[in-house]
């Protein structure tokens, strides 16, 4: 998935925030699962982490 693609199912954010989020807050646990600040599309286990760390998108049929 692409990080625009996420962005969309978070309307709260935008790509600012998202990117603080991924790249400062929560890079620890995702750069663990092989995360890197340059990469434009995300792992599914990236995804799923990051869902699990901010929370179910309002939008998430496409997650299941």
């Amino acid at each position: 998935m692409y990080k625009s693609e996420l962005l969309k199912k978070y309307p709260e954010l935008n790509a600012r925030q998202l990117a603080y989020l991924l790249n400062v807050e929560m890079f620890a646990e995702l750069s663990a699962l092989g995360y890197k600040k340059n990469e434009k599309r995300l792992a599914p286990c990236v995804v799923r982490k990051f869902i699990e760390l901010y929370g179910t998108p309002l939008n998430d049929e496409d997650f299941n």
